[in-house]
């Protein structure tokens, strides 16, 4: 059964952005790819994370188990209207003590020299993605994908799929990077590759990453990304599309 599970898996090349990286990774590999588009995760990605998921659920009295964006979606009426203010008020707090992740400058400016298009896709709502972008971020990014989008969200690779058909692009050929099981989870469900950004608040996950294998590339920093994107990188799975 071993030898037949490590038959199926396939080493896929995705060719670096930078023509002037030479890489011999190539070699060995059962096929070659383009990356032809990125897609952030905002809080713990682009941002330093600052909301506390936690305090999130014990205010709005959930259990740890229950998922924030789909029970505020289930709820109507006038505890909708508590939950929604809830969250937007603690994300109006995250949103005024916003921080760029430390090398985020750096891979959108490398994206944009290579004429990469950039997408966002998170759980938070628009405001604090449009503060972001006005006041730290002054780049473009399309589309941008909240949870007021009307579609399912993430861990559902709907959104991401989403982004997919508006830039009319395969998603195998897409990065998705995030700092949580559900960009990972939504990144696989799509057959984009998994970008897992290890920071300093989701140690939780890491192990949980490793064993299951749901990332294809794990970074210690943003900053780590501009490397892999000059000068390319090979996932390994058995379930890439």
């Amino acid at each position: 059964m071993a030898q037949t599970q490590t038959q199926m898996r396939k080493r896929v090349y995705y060719r670096g952005l930078n023509p002037a990286c030479t890489s011999d990774l190539e070699h060995g590999a059962d096929e070659v790819r383009e990356i032809r588009g990125v897609v952030f995760d905002m809080d713990g990605t682009l941002t330093v994370p600052v909301l506390d998921f936690k305090v999130m659920r014990e205010r709005l009295q959930l259990l740890p188990s229950q998922d924030i964006v789909e029970t505020l979606h289930s709820w109507t009426g006038e505890k909708r209207a508590w939950g929604d203010r809830v969250i937007h008020d603690m994300e109006h707090e995250a949103m005024l003590a916003t921080q760029v992740m430390d090398g985020t400058d750096e891979v959108v400016d490398t994206l944009e020299r290579f004429k990469i298009p950039k997408a966002i896709l998170t759980r938070n709502h628009r405001k604090p993605v449009d503060y972001l972008l006005q006041h730290h971020l002054p780049f473009d990014f399309h589309p941008i994908v909240t949870r007021d989008w009307d579609g399912p969200a993430k861990p559902h690779p709907a959104p991401l799929l989403h982004i997919s058909s508006e830039w009319n692009l395969p998603s195998p050929h897409l990065l998705m990077v995030g700092d949580s099981l559900d960009d990972l989870q939504t990144a696989r469900g799509a057959g984009a590759v998994a970008v897992f950004l290890e920071n300093e608040h989701n140690g939780k996950y890491r192990d949980l990453v490793a064993t299951q294998g749901l990332a294809d590339v794990t970074l210690r920093s943003m900053r780590e990304l501009v490397g892999w994107l000059e000068r390319g990188f090979v996932v390994e799975r058995a379930s890439l599309v």
